[in-house]
C-alpha cells in the first residue's frame, strides 16, 4: 500500500521540473538565436520582422513549458522526471 507523497518531496520534484523546464528554454532560445538570428540581422530585414521571430520563439518556449506537466503525466512514466526521481507517481487510484 502506498500512502500520498509529503509537500517536501513533491516540492523538491517541482524544482528538478522547474529547473528542467528552464535549461530546455533556454537551450530552445540559444539555437532559434544561433541558428536564424544570423539571417535576421541582415541589413534588407526591419525590426518588425526581429520582433515577430522573438515572439514566435517566445510562444514555442511557452508551449514545450505548458504542456511539459500534462505530457509526462499522462504518459507511461505516470510522471515527471522530477517526480520520477523520487519515485512518486500520479494515478487516478486512491
Amino acid at each position: 500500500e502506498h500512502g500520498y507523497a509529503g509537500f517536501w518531496l513533491r516540492f523538491w520534484a517541482f524544482l528538478i521540473d522547474s529547473a528542467l523546464v528552464g535549461i530546455a528554454s533556454i537551450a530552445i532560445s540559444c539555437v532559434a538565436q544561433e541558428r536564424v538570428l544570423p539571417l535576421i540581422v541582415l541589413p534588407d530585414v526591419g525590426l518588425e520582422t526581429k520582433q515577430l521571430w522573438s515572439i514566435a520563439v517566445g510562444a514555442f518556449v511557452w508551449v514545450v513549458g505548458f504542456l511539459y506537466f500534462p505530457l509526462f503525466e499522462s504518459s507511461s512514466l505516470m510522471g515527471t522526471p522530477g517526480k520520477f526521481l523520487f519515485r512518486l507517481a500520479v494515478t487516478n487510484r486512491y
